[in-house]
């Protein structure tokens, strides 16, 4: 499972009730709102607090362990939370709060000072091989800190962005490197050389195949590019990349009252 997934979902909770809460006036509908909304983040706050130290998969659905952005995310989201949660005046928001400083005692083990900089995943458990061990979600994690430690002002995540900085400068297209890149597709489908390899943002790979500046792409097999503009979608036939699956995550207390859900 990925467990950042219910810290960003709380979040977003907070800023939604927030919002609500700065209107000058709260109609019956803003109250149902603010209501409900709370209920949904602290399900999701007891699931943070319970299981933060899970070991899950990155938010890239390719490393399982401890991660910095599931930690930096759980945190925030624990400390933002209880903030409000104290203002409603909910018991619960002491409990949270302490699970908050309890996370974000864990994160200064993520900074390797012989490396000069964080390290995404610490205690790997498994998943697939990478050819660095600095990623972008180092940066993602600290733009959910709006100032002090872990922030983007923190000197450590200054300096681990140079070196994010450094890496891509010199290897830009990680891609050509993995074991799911361009050496296994040569392994498994037959050697050949690439007139060229352009490294572009996502979202701009399917205007360089529109527009005749590429022949082909890496792709997912979801994109709705595929259809609107008519491409052709190769099959991975041999079985080269790993399947990204996604799988529900059910509470044991729903599946107990709903034992149907089970074989769903």
């Amino acid at each position: 499972p990925q467990n950042d997934g219910p810290a960003l979902r709380a979040t977003t909770m907070v800023r939604i009730i927030n919002a609500i809460r700065k209107q000058n006036t709260l109609v019956e509908a803003d109250q149902i709102a603010i209501r409900d909304a709370t209920e949904v983040l602290k399900k999701d706050l007891n699931f943070v607090e319970a299981r933060w130290r899970d070991p899950s998969h990155d938010l890239w659905e390719e490393v399982l362990g401890d991660h910095f952005f599931t930690r930096v995310v759980q945190a925030e989201a624990l400390r933002r939370a209880s903030l409000l949660l104290r203002e409603l005046g909910d018991d619960r928001h002491e409990a949270f709060a302490r699970a908050s400083t309890e996370i974000e005692r864990t994160l200064d083990a993520f900074w390797d000072p012989a490396k000069g900089h964080f390290v995404p995943t610490l205690n790997l458990r498994g998943g697939m091989a990478k050819n660095a061990d600095i990623d972008m979600s180092i940066l993602m994690g600290a733009l959910y800190r709006r100032s002090g430690p872990f922030s983007p002002t923190d000197d450590r995540v200054i300096a681990t962005a140079k070196k994010l900085y450094e890496t891509f400068k010199h290897d830009p297209a990680f891609w050509m490197n993995r074991e799911d890149g361009l050496p296994g597709i040569k392994k498994v489908y037959g050697d050949f050389q690439l007139k060229r390899y352009i490294a572009v943002d996502p979202g701009l790979r399917y205007k360089g195949l529109v527009e005749g500046q590429a022949d082909v792409a890496v792709a997912f097999g979801t994109d709705g590019e595929h259809s609107a503009y008519n491409l052709v979608l190769l099959k991975d036939d041999r079985g080269l990349f790993p399947p990204y699956q996604v799988a529900p995550v059910v509470r044991q207390q729903t599946l107990d009252a709903n034992p149907k859900i089970r074989s769903a």
